[in-house]
């Protein structure tokens, strides 16, 4: 989403784009609205999968409010717990 927002060249793709430029976190806010907007779309009706989101409580608790707000529910969640030593292991292959 936040290469699609880059996409757009307005003001917000800008801003977002300095801070990925910076390698800096784009604030909880834009990220919150830009997956709201998402989750607004016609072709996420039946079903979605977030991938980096939420990173952080504020992020959970703005998606848990939208999903109840909206009659919807998280069927599941995944958490992969994975070594350091696994990662590097797979990223050297």
């Amino acid at each position: 989403m936040l290469r699609e927002a880059t996409k757009e060249k307005d003001t917000f793709g800008l801003r977002v784009q300095e801070y990925m430029n910076k390698r800096e976190l784009v604030p909880d806010e834009w990220i919150n609205s830009l997956v709201k907007s998402r989750l607004q779309a016609k072709d996420v009706e039946n079903g979605f999968v977030l991938d980096g989101y939420p990173r952080t409580l504020q992020q959970a608790n703005m998606l848990e409010a939208y999903l109840q707000s909206q009659n919807r529910n998280l069927d599941a969640v995944l958490f992969l717990d994975v070594s350091q030593d696994t990662l590097r292991h797979r990223l050297a292959k």
